[in-house]
């Protein structure tokens, strides 16, 4: 995996490593907020893995980036989204291009804070205002959910969806936060705006067939599973409410909720699914982004092992003959007769996913 990982650096932008082409509608190459994060979270873990106490040029450069473009579209209000217009929901409200994210927001907050942990040489002044102002709109009661949940963004179209992903990403960050920050209100009401998230999670959880494993839905109101990114997302932010001891952690089942990936292999021949199998209308591989962020919760956790054995058997089928990674498997995509493309931040997925499995190797 070292030589992927190598391989990988290799192939990103040098000065700005996270731009590429996207998965949104667009032809054109984009600085992705999310691929930066990984980008950084990757790094990290590589550091870790060789012992250094300083990050790689890479690492750097995109924390650097995530720092310097904190308000993209200038409307004073610190958070990161995607370059693109883009209609969430498809109910007609289109979001201007950088527009702020929960779920992009919660990421660079995660990777943000890494860094700081990490290198005593990140500039930690400029990170703890950047994490400050990009929270503290999360804490105003109005810019919840109607369920109390954090929004999908705080646009206030978006804000009448109760969308449980970006929530509980950022719900884990919010509590995480409150270690950090010296604002003892602060730090407060972040423990209140997790909790109450977490409850909504906890009183819409779902159990699945056979496993038993709980999962739930895309939002409030819908009824569909979440494909495997956005089940990572949400196992991913509770475990890290978890981490930092919650209020509500007494009343939560960790093993129920990170058993769900397993439900997203192939019940005939073990591939990872992008959907729950258990979601018979659509049977599609999982996408490389899928890959990349459930390594980083499997990997290095003994009861997920099966599940990690076929991530890392599966992506260098994604790889074409140009050295890239691509978004489809390579053979799937040709005989489905689908579009296939290298996504810039797709590779930044499965970047940090692989540097997490490399160090949690070591760790054995």
């Amino acid at each position: 995996m070292q030589r992927v990982l190598d391989g990988l650096e290799r192939g990103f932008e040098a000065s700005r490593p996270g731009r590429g082409l996207t998965d949104y509608p667009s032809d054109q190459r984009e600085d992705i907020p999310k691929a930066y994060a990984m980008l950084l979270l990757g790094s990290i873990d590589r550091a870790r893995h060789q012992g250094a106490n300083q990050l790689p040029q890479l690492g750097s450069t995109a924390g650097k980036w995530l720092l310097d473009h904190q308000d993209e579209n200038h409307d004073g209000v610190i958070g990161w989204g995607v370059p693109i217009a883009w209609d969430a929901y498809g109910d007609g409200t289109v979001n201007p291009a950088n527009t702020e994210y929960t779920i992009s927001t919660a990421i660079a907050v995660h990777a943000l804070l890494d860094w700081m942990e990490f290198s005593a040489d990140a500039p930690r002044q400029q990170i703890l205002a950047a994490v400050t102002n990009s929270l503290r709109p999360y804490l105003q009661s109005e810019m919840r959910a109607p369920s109390g949940m954090a929004p999908y963004s705080l646009v206030e179209a978006d804000r009448r969806y109760d969308t449980f992903n970006p929530a509980a990403y950022l719900a884990g960050q919010l509590q995480r936060f409150s270690h950090v920050t010296t604002d003892a209100a602060m730090a407060s009401d972040l423990r209140q705006a997790a909790d109450t998230t977490i409850s909504v999670l906890m009183a819409n959880k779902k159990s699945a067939p056979k496993s038993g494993a709980w999962y739930w839905n895309y939002s409030l109101q819908e009824n569909t599973p979440n494909d495997l990114p956005h089940a990572s997302y949400i196992i991913d932010g509770i475990a890290t409410y978890l981490q930092y001891r919650g209020r509500l952690a007494p009343g939560i089942e960790k093993e129920r909720i990170v058993a769900h990936l397993d439900d997203f292999l192939d019940r005939d021949d073990r591939h990872p699914l992008a959907w729950p199998y258990f979601r018979t209308d659509v049977h599609l591989p999982a996408r490389l982004y899928d890959l990349g962020i459930a390594m980083r919760i499997s990997c290095g956790n003994p009861k997920l092992s099966g599940f990690t054995d076929e991530l890392l058997r599966s992506f260098p089928a994604y790889q074409g003959t140009d050295g890239h990674y691509y978004r489809q498997p390579i053979d799937y995509a040709k005989k489905a007769n689908v579009q296939n493309r290298q996504v810039a931040e797709y590779e930044a997925y499965l970047y940090q996913g692989l540097a997490a499995c490399v160090l949690a190797h070591k760790a054995r």
